[in-house]
């Protein structure tokens, strides 16, 4: 088996442009993201079969886009994102099957968008994110009943998070702590085979525009609980 263990004297070039080339395990215990300029992202051509050990991980708060269209990446294993803006980390990365990143990011959105194969909510700690926009989106492997049970306290924009999620049939958002969430647009679009949904206790939820958008197996739900503008589309 193919490995890697990054050594802070390789250059970009190296890193990015022939190491990750035709891998399937790659060994990164002190990735320093905050030295590769913002446009870097790994290749499209990467096989990992495992990216593991990431937990030292110095991104200077920013990791966003690290995996990026890595659609042969398949699992992640023990990644820890305390204060790191991981908006589109693993976006489009249409693979991956597991993946453990834990912690507390600042930045969510689109984190997981177009992951279509992975089947479980990951046990972060959103409490401090401002957006949740996409993060979920297009999660064709969440099935059956889904329950979100997130704290996001400071989170005002919940816009999209689990559109395109065609397998879900029922959400169970009773747990989910949006006090400051506002905006829900196109939350549920897509969700052709969502029949029921419990909604959260507590929100400020008023911009529900396309909330059920394409949601045609929705027979009837119940919005009592959740303040809305008389234009809701």
């Amino acid at each position: 088996m193919n490995d890697v263990n990054y050594s802070a004297n390789l250059t970009d070039d190296q890193i990015y442009n022939s190491y990750f080339e035709n891998l399937n395990l790659v060994y990164l215990p002190n990735l320093d993201y905050s030295k590769f300029p913002s446009s870097i992202k790994m290749p499209k051509t990467v096989e990992f079969a495992d990216v593991i050990d990431l937990r030292n991980i110095k991104s200077n708060n920013y990791a966003t886009s690290l995996f990026y269209n890595c659609n042969k990446l398949r699992q992640v294993n023990t990644m820890y994102v305390d204060g790191v803006d991981c908006n589109s980390m693993f976006y489009g990365c249409s693979s991956l099957k597991s993946v453990n990143v834990v912690g507390k990011p600042k930045g969510v959105i689109k984190m997981f968008s177009g992951c279509t194969k992975l089947t479980e909510l990951p046990e972060l700690d959103l409490s401090d994110v401002s957006s949740i926009m996409n993060m979920f989106g297009n999660w064709i492997g969440l099935t059956g009943l889904v329950k979100v049970s997130y704290n996001l306290d400071k989170c005002t924009n919940i816009e999209e998070a689990f559109s395109g999620c065609t397998g879900a049939e029922e959400f169970d958002l009773s747990e989910l702590y949006i006090p400051e969430a506002t905006s829900a647009t196109y939350f549920f679009s897509g969700c052709n085979k969502l029949r029921a949904i419990t909604f959260p206790n507590q929100s400020k939820l008023y911009t529900l525009n396309y909330l059920f958008n394409y949601c045609t197996s929705l027979k009837t739900v119940d919005v009592s609980q959740i303040p809305i503008t008389p234009d809701i589309e």
